[in-house]
């Protein structure tokens, strides 16, 4: 990761870190739809701002690796390449009751929970 760090990048990586080989859930809001999200998290990976052809994939983001499912449209289905990516442009974050963390971005509002 980057040797200057935004406090709150720090604060969701620190989250996440803690519960590597353990199972979290990401409630995803955006637009309207909702996705959810649940995955073994293996690895969180860093990618810093890059150029994307669609303006949606490029920027800072957390790259978080392990099998899982994602529920999207009423619909489940496997996690493309044991995979999630979570932009985080505009990121702030507040901490839950229960322990979880609430993201919210340039895009979209993510709940973080362990299981």
């Amino acid at each position: 990761m980057e040797a200057v760090m935004d406090p709150a990048v720090r604060t969701v990586k620190d989250w996440l870190q803690d519960r590597t080989n353990q199972y979290i859930r990401i409630h995803k809001e955006e637009d309207g739809d909702t996705d959810q999200i649940r995955m073994k998290l293996l690895e969180i990976g860093y990618r810093p701002d890059r150029p994307s052809i669609d303006g949606y994939t490029g920027g800072p983001a957390f790259v978080l690796h392990g099998p899982g499912t994602i529920l999207a449209n009423g619909k489940q289905a496997p996690l493309p390449g044991d995979s999630y990516v979570v932009p985080i442009d505009g990121l702030t974050v507040t901490e839950t009751a229960e322990g979880g963390r609430i993201m919210t971005t340039d895009r979209a509002r993510y709940s973080l929970t362990a299981e």
